[in-house]
C-alpha cells in the first residue's frame, strides 16, 4: 500500500476548507495554514514535504508565493492547484498561466477531486520529453535514443561531423547514422553495432576514431537496449563521450611504451607483447607471417675503432634502412643490441626474401668513415597459431647465424 500524500491546504473560506479537509482526510495527510507568510515559511523550512499545494485565497501575497514556487528548484516536485467556483475569474486564470497545474471547481466531487489531485501530482514527479532534453543538454556527455530500426529519437548535441547539423531548423529526429554522418564507414560500423545490440541484448562499449573536417577526434560509445515493462527491446539509450584528450595521451604513453628509444623502432617488450596478441582468434587472418631475423655485422670493431657512440650510430643505420625497404604494414623490432626481428603479416618466403636482397643492396648506402653498413639475415615462415612462435623464431636465428657464419669464413 502506497503512504498517504501530503497536501497543504491554503483555504480562507472556512466552509471550503473544512468540506475538502472532510472529502481527503482518509486518503491524503492534510495540514492547513492561511497566513501565506508563515506558509513560505514552512515551505522554505523543507521539514516535512508537500506533494501539492491547494489554493484559494485574495491575499496579495499569492502571487509571490507562486513565483516562489515557479523559480526555485527545490518547489519542482509540488503541485500547486487552485480551488475555484464555476466559472473561473481573470486572476485565477493569470494564475495558470504562472504554474498552476490544475483546478478544485465547486461544486465538489470527491472522486474527481482525488483524480485530480492524484494526476497532478503525478505530473509534476514526472518530466516532460521538452524537459528532460533540457536537462540533459545541461551535460558535456551526447546523451540519445533510437527505435528499434536505429533511427534517433532525440540527441542532445550535435557535432560537427554531422551534415546540416548547422542549419537551425534540422533535426536528427528520425535519422539513421548511415543517413547524417560524413564519416561513412564509421556510420554503417555504428548501424551494424545498434542492430547487434538489438538482436542480442548486450550492451557494448567501444571507442572509435573520426577524421572529419581535417579534425581527428576519439569518442567513447556506451550503449544499452530499451526494455518496456514485458522485457521487450523498444529501442537503445546510448552516451557518447569526447575522450579526445584522453586517447591521444593514452596512445602517445602506448608508443613511448612500445618504441626503442635509439633507434624509434618497436622494443623488446612490445615483440613479446605483439606475439601474445597475434596468437588471438581475431588475428588469425594475420597469418601466414614472414619471420625475419638480422644482426648487425661488425659492431665490436666500430666501438673498438671510433667509440660507442658510433656504434650507437651503426645500430640507428640499420633501423634507417629497414624504414626506407620495408612495407607500412611491416614490424620490426630492436629485441637486443645489434638484433633486431621483423615480421611480415599475411606474406610468404618470396616477399621476405625479395625485402631481404633489398636491403643487403642498399645497406651500403649507409657507412661510419670507411666502414660499410652490413647486416646478416635470417628467413622463416610462421604458417598458423598452431606452431609456436618460439620454433619459427629458432629457425630464422638459426638461418641469420649460418649467414654471419659464413661471412666470418669469407673474411678468412
Amino acid at each position: 500500500m502506497s503512504a498517504k500524500k501530503m497536501l497543504l491546504s491554503v483555504i480562507q473560506d472556512p466552509k471550503i476548507r473544512e468540506e475538502l479537509r472532510e472529502m481527503l482526510k482518509e486518503d491524503y495527510h492534510i495540514t492547513e495554514n492561511n497566513d501565506l507568510r508563515a506558509v513560505m515559511q514552512f515551505l522554505n523550512d523543507g521539514q516535512i514535504p508537500v506533494d501539492a499545494i491547494l489554493l484559494a485565497s485574495e491575499d496579495d501575497a499569492v502571487a509571490e508565493l507562486m513565483c516562489m514556487l515557479r523559480d526555485n528548484a527545490k518547489f519542482a516536485m509540488t503541485a500547486l492547484l487552485l480551488v475555484t467556483g464555476q466559472d473561473l475569474t481573470e486572476r485565477e486564470l493569470s494564475f495558470l498561466e504562472m504554474g498552476a497545474v490544475d483546478c478544485l471547481q465547486m461544486p465538489f466531487q470527491q472522486k474527481l477531486v482525488m483524480h485530480r489531485i492524484d494526476n497532478a501530482i503525478r505530473f509534476k514527479d514526472s518530466v516532460t520529453y521538452e524537459e528532460m532534453e533540457s536537462i540533459l543538454r545541461a551535460l558535456p556527455s551526447n546523451i540519445y535514443m533510437k527505435d528499434v530500426q536505429g533511427r534517433y529519437i532525440f540527441c542532445t548535441h550535435y557535432w560537427h561531423h554531422l551534415h546540416h547539423a548547422d542549419e537551425p531548423d534540422w533535426t536528427i529526429r528520425g535519422k539513421t547514422d548511415v543517413e547524417i554522418r560524413k564519416d561513412k564507414e564509421n556510420a554503417e560500423a555504428a548501424l551494424q553495432a545498434d542492430l547487434d545490440l538489438l538482436k542480442s541484448g548486450k550492451p557494448a562499449q567501444y571507442t572509435i576514431e573520426i577524421n572529419s573536417d581535417g579534425i581527428q577526434e576519439y569518442f567513447e560509445i556506451i550503449k544499452h537496449p530499451i526494455r518496456n515493462q514485458h522485457g521487450i527491446i523498444t529501442g537503445i539509450v546510448g552516451l557518447i563521450n569526447n575522450v579526445t584528450d584522453y586517447e591521444q595521451m593514452k596512445r602517445a604513453l602506448e608508443k613511448q611504451l612500445h618504441t626503442d628509444e635509439m633507434t624509434g623502432l618497436y622494443s623488446r617488450s612490445y615483440f613479446e607483447e605483439f606475439l601474445r596478441r597475434i596468437q588471438k582468434e581475431e588475428h588469425k587472418g594475420d597469418f601466414p607471417v614472414c619471420i625475419i631475423s638480422a644482426d648487425c655485422d661488425g659492431l665490436k670493431s666500430v666501438n673498438d675503432i671510433y667509440g660507442h657512440l658510433a656504434g650507437d650510430q651503426y645500430i640507428r643505420m640499420a633501423a634507417m634502412l629497414f624504414r626506407m625497404i620495408l612495407p607500412d604494414k611491416s614490424y620490426a623490432f630492436r629485441t637486443g643490441g645489434d638484433e633486431f626481428i621483423i615480421l611480415l603479416l599475411k606474406s610468404d618466403l618470396r616477399s621476405g626474401d625479395r625485402y631481404i636482397q633489398q636491403m643487403r643492396e642498399q645497406a651500403g648506402l649507409f657507412q661510419i668513415k670507411d666502414h660499410k653498413l652490413s647486416i646478416s639475415f635470417g628467413l622463416a615462415m610462421w604458417t598458423d597459431r598452431s606452431t609456436p612462435a618460439t620454433v619459427c623464431l629458432a629457425e630464422s636465428d638459426k638461418n641469420m647465424y649460418a649467414e654471419k657464419k659464413e661471412k666470418k669464413a669469407q673474411r678468412l
